[in-house]
């Protein structure tokens, strides 16, 4: 793959230097493209990332990719995390993985995350089958949890 210039960062968010609020302005010109080949740049860029700085690349297995708008990789994110990756060295470290993977310079649009893309924590019926397969795979016997420090119990 040919070597990529890292490419600024093209903000939706307004800049936090700028006592902005935290609403975007900006919206997407056209809709992101996203391939399983796009969708697999996207994995390799992060672990890239996760093997230069890992806070950083943490901060990235956070957003949700949305796939590929012109010369940027469109990332749907909160703010929190917005400022933590268009910091100057987190936003280098990532525009460079990113050109590396995709051979050529692209810039990184940060955009809102709305509630239907947030990744929600698994719930007990989510991760009941597993714990059922691991029990049997391990020969196991399910044992009642310990209550957590300051956590009220029946009875």
């Amino acid at each position: 793959a040919p070597t990529a210039a890292a490419a600024p960062a093209a903000e939706v968010w307004p800049s936090v230097a700028d006592g902005a609020a935290t609403a975007p302005t900006a919206v997407l010109e056209a809709e992101p493209e996203c391939g399983p080949e796009t969708e697999r740049c996207w994995r390799e860029t992060v672990a890239g990332v996760n093997a230069r700085k890992r806070m950083l690349g943490a901060f990235l297995e956070e957003t949700r990719f949305l796939g590929l708008a012109a010369d940027a990789l469109v990332v749907a994110m909160d703010h929190v995390h917005t400022i933590v990756v268009q910091e100057k060295e987190n936003l280098a470290i990532m525009t460079e993985e990113a050109g590396r993977v995709f051979g050529r310079a692209l810039a990184l649009r940060c955009v809102p995350l709305d509630e239907s893309q947030r990744r929600r924590r698994p719930t007990v019926e989510d991760v009941a089958p597993l714990v059922e397969q691991a029990i049997e795979f391990f020969q196991g016997e399910p044992v009642e949890p310990k209550p957590r420090r300051g956590e009220r119990t029946e009875g």
